[in-house]
C-alpha cells in the first residue's frame, strides 16, 4: 500500500516537531530545523518504506540501556532473538527494544530523525516505552529519560 499525500505530511510535520523539540530540550544551538530539511527526511523514508503497510506516530517514554552486564543481566550483549548485539551494530544498524504487545519486533522507528529496528525486549519495556540501544553505560546513564513521539512501521 502506498503511503498517501496526507501520510507524507503528517510525517513531515511530526518530524520537523520532533526534532525541534529534541533540539529545544536539550540545549542545542539553532534549534529550528528548516520544514525543508524535515521535508527531504520525510520523502526519503517514505520512499524507503512506501511498501509497508502502517505507520503511526506513538508518544513514548525513551530510555536507553547498552550491552552490558549491568543493563542485560544474564542476556549481556544478545537480543532477544539471541543474536549477539554486534550482529547489527557492526552493519550500522540502531536497535532498540520494544513492548512487542504495542510494537512488533521488526517494526522500523523513527526516533530524533534517526532509524532503529525493534529487536528486542526487556522486562521493563512494558507499554509505551521503548529503550535504545547505546553503545556504553556511561551515554546510556547520559541519556537518562525522555518522553516523546516516535514514528513506527509496522511490517
Amino acid at each position: 500500500m502506498y503511503i498517501g499525500l496526507f501520510t507524507t505530511i503528517c510525517i513531515i510535520v511530526a518530524s520537523w516537531f520532533v526534532c525541534n523539540e529534541y533540539q529545544k530540550s536539550n540545549n542545542l544551538p539553532n534549534p529550528q530545523l528548516t520544514l525543508g530539511e524535515c521535508e527531504q527526511a520525510a520523502l526519503k523514508f517514505e520512499k524507503k518504506y512506501k511498501d509497508t503497510w502502517k505507520i503511526k506516530t506513538l508518544k513514548v517514554k525513551v530510555t536507553a540501556y547498552c550491552p552490558c552486564k549491568e543493563c542485560n543481566k544474564q542476556w549481556a550483549g544478545l537480543v532477544c532473538n539471541g543474536k549477539k548485539m554486534s550482529y547489527y551494530t557492526d552493519k550500522g544498524i540502531n536497535i532498540c527494544a520494544v513492548d512487542p504487545t504495542l510494537i512488533p519486533l521488526g517494526s522500523t522507528l523513527m526516533y530524533n530523525g534517526v532509524e532503529y529496528y525493534a529487536i528486542d525486549v526487556g522486562s521493563a519495556i512494558k507499554g509505551n516505552i521503548i529503550d535504545i540501544l547505546k553503545p556504553t553505560h556511561d551515554e546510556a546513564n547520559a541519556f537518562g529519560v525522555k518522553h516523546d513521539q516516535i514514528i513506527c512501521i509496522k511490517k
